[in-house]
């Protein structure tokens, strides 16, 4: 069963265009966690076992592999475990399953990789050099290079647009579906790939909220298609007929804190400002029990990353 959610087209032209949300990819660390727990708990999702292989992936000693190409990887010497379910993996999930998933994962510890996927279905779909067409028109409006918005012909003939730099936080592909499975889906796919910071917040929207709004937020945070000439200004500007038609009137999404802190003085006063109110209204509601806190604390270390373990140690003088 697929992990996705059928979606009318943010459009009045009915079912002209049908498209369907999904999650593509999902990879995560979590810390202070036996691998074979972490194993049995995949395996539970997939409702498959994974076998012990006698080599390791991403500098990892060890690896359980499982159904989809899913893995979880370890080191002897290592208080993490990594967790990688490539497309094939995750599509063995109903979307229930991947909402209790992404619910795990919060708890245990963060996402290093996310790909949220969109594919556009029907006639009027636009294909890859079509959306390449609009950027050379002039229509795009982020902050991704010209060098880095590219369009690439494979042997087969699948084209794929593809807007940032891979492996970095951000990264948009969109490419014959069609093609690349080999009939078994006609569509066009708009895939959004999120990494470190970015992939933690869409973890969050993704728990509790639809897939295909939290698509069109972040499709315009990082890539939008605007008419420049209806407007000196570019955020007064119309969206292209053609995108409207992929995302309505979406609003940009928030992928990072705008200030996020860098030492444990700037987390401080972060908290200070930001949580204090939610945080004692909280409390407050539990009667000051100070269980809360404690629980509140074991989740937040499950999800300490290098940079945090490396403030903790400096503020304690190097004996954390």
């Amino acid at each position: 069963m697929i992990a996705e959610i059928v979606s009318p087209p943010p459009t009045s032209r009915g079912a002209e265009i049908t498209t369907t949300a999904s999650i593509d990819w999902l990879e995560f660390t979590t810390h202070g966690h036996k691998a074979h727990d972490v194993r049995n708990l995949i395996a539970h999702y997939l409702n498959s076992d994974l076998t012990l292989v006698d080599h390791g992936r991403y500098r990892y000693d060890a690896q359980f592999v499982g159904p989809g190409k899913s893995c979880v990887m370890w080191s002897p010497r290592r208080d993490d475990v990594h967790v990688a379910l490539p497309g094939e993996a995750c599509h063995m999930l109903g979307e229930p399953q991947m909402r209790g998933l992404m619910a795990m994962v919060h708890a245990w510890g963060a996402p290093t990789r996310i790909d949220l996927a969109m594919d556009f279905a029907g006639a009027d779909r636009m294909k890859p050099a079509q959306v390449f067409d609009a950027v050379m028109r002039g229509e795009y409006v982020g902050h991704v290079r010209r060098e880095n918005r590219r369009l690439t012909v494979d042997a087969a003939g699948g084209a794929t647009f593809s807007c940032g730099k891979r492996g970095s936080n951000q990264y948009l592909r969109v490419y014959d579906k069609e093609i690349e499975s080999q009939g078994a889906i006609a569509a066009t796919r708009w895939e959004l790939e999120y990494r470190d910071e970015a992939a933690c917040s869409l973890l969050d929207a993704q728990m509790m909220r639809r897939w295909g709004p939290v698509w069109s937020e972040r499709l315009v945070q990082f890539a939008d298609f605007r008419i420049r000439s209806s407007d000196t200004n570019t955020s007064r500007t119309s969206r292209a007929h053609w995108f409207a038609e992929l995302v309505g009137n979406a609003k940009r999404a928030k992928v990072y804190d705008p200030s996020p802190p860098k030492t444990l003085e700037d987390s401080e006063s972060w908290l200070l400002r930001q949580v204090a109110r939610s945080f004692a209204k909280v409390l407050a509601g539990h009667g000051g029990d100070l269980d809360f806190v404690s629980k509140l604390a074991a989740a937040g270390k499950a999800r300490f990353t290098a940079h945090d373990r490396m403030l903790i140690d400096q503020a304690l003088g190097g004996a954390a």
